[in-house]
């Protein structure tokens, strides 16, 4: 029908880059399901999850989670059918990131672990490579999350287990989703080790993810597949600094941020905030000019405030640039997200104390950071 028809350019008009038409035309499609009397409830839930996901790269973060509790609100009154499971845990894993993105790590592990429980029960009716691809990749997001609340042993389990599965997957190599979904993963581990201190082992992690991400992007070309190899890059890049290897990281972090500057603005707000708060940090420990540091890091603030390693680059511009009452402030305010952010902080500040950045704030910082 002709909602359909809308919905279906709106989903190309999306992949298109071109976020406001199609958020112009979800809207279309969606009266025109919800005028139908006899309309079929599972399609408009899709529906109104398509232009929910669509609200996240616009950067309105407030519409996406009113679409994604109005979609959330249609399925659960549903018989919890294949179709329904496998509707239900996409809202829920998107939901998920969405939340976990503005540090709402606690509602977002609830709302992950509702998406694993629901794939988990779609794989027991229907145990093809899709769902149990899904159900690694709900696992990889929400061990993310765990290690950012500071629940390590939990986080450790999901990562172990999704990991082994991902890796039996990715022996088809050309199929690019296997490999995206293993080279993801890999960085997440990193991520859970760089935050405790283990910088080797996070360094293992993250090259292995730069190599797959980048064989990914050799194959495809793509911008959001060239974005990912740059941040992993970066990732990387961020690890050898906390590690006293100050010239691997300058390295890595000019050629992460050369990839990504090439396609941030192609992609949206969350990609040209993620590449400006990426850009403040080595503005602010390779090159020590705080002041371009600041610039970069509020002009990221003013596209994604809700935005956690932006508020947290803002925090450390504040910092060395003379406004360390707001960052203290931040401080507090990211770090009582999760003990995960404690820890992140108090880490990234030890690194900067030990590469000679100065701040007078820098060591009650830290001490404070423990108590979380």
């Amino acid at each position: 029908g002709t909602a359909s028809g809308y919905n279906n350019r709106a989903i190309i008009l999306t992949s298109a880059g071109r976020y406001e038409e199609a958020g112009e035309d979800y809207d279309k499609a969606i009266g025109m399901q919800q005028a139908l009397a006899h309309g079929d409830d599972l399609v408009l839930a899709r529906m109104i999850f398509n232009s929910g996901s669509n609200a996240i790269d616009l950067g309105n973060g407030n519409l996406a989670a009113e679409r994604f509790e109005q979609s959330l609100g249609l399925l659960d009154s549903m018989d919890k059918s294949a179709d329904v499971l496998d509707a239900l845990s996409t809202v829920k894993y998107d939901y998920g990131v969405l939340l976990y993105r503005s540090g709402l790590y606690n509602d977002a592990a609830d709302m992950l672990s509702d998406a694993y429980e629901d794939i988990n029960a779609l794989v027991g009716m229907n145990d093809s490579l899709q769902n149990r691809s899904n159900s690694i990749q709900i696992a990889s997001m929400l061990a993310a999350c765990l290690t950012d609340a500071g629940n390590y042993e939990d986080a450790d389990r999901y990562y172990e287990e999704a990991i082994k599965d991902a890796e039996i997957l990715a022996q088809d190599e050309e199929n690019i989703s296997y490999q995206q979904m293993l080279a993801e993963l890999y960085n997440n581990r990193g991520l859970s080790h760089n935050i405790r201190g283990n910088y080797i082992t996070a360094d293992e992690y993250y090259s292995d993810a730069s190599d797959v991400y980048g064989k990914i992007y050799a194959k495809t070309g793509s911008d959001p597949d060239r974005a990912a190899y740059a941040v992993s890059l970066l990732n990387t890049g961020e690890n050898a600094f906390k590690a006293h290897e100050y010239d691997k990281s300058e390295r890595l972090f000019a050629r992460g941020l050369g990839e990504y500057s090439q396609v941030s603005e192609s992609l949206g707000e969350y990609h040209r905030a993620q590449y400006l708060a990426w850009r403040s940090y080595y503005e602010l420990i390779h090159l020590r000019d705080y002041n371009a540091a600041l610039a970069s890091a509020s002009s990221a603030l003013e596209l994604q405030p809700d935005n956690m390693l932006v508020k947290l680059n803002y925090a450390y511009a504040c910092l060395y640039s003379g406004n360390s009452d707001r960052a203290v402030s931040l401080f507090r305010e990211i770090a009582s997200s999760g003990l995960g952010e404690a820890d992140t902080i108090k880490r990234d500040l030890e690194a900067q104390e030990d590469a000679g950045m100065i701040s007078d704030e820098i060591n009650a910082v830290i001490n404070e950071m423990q108590l979380f």
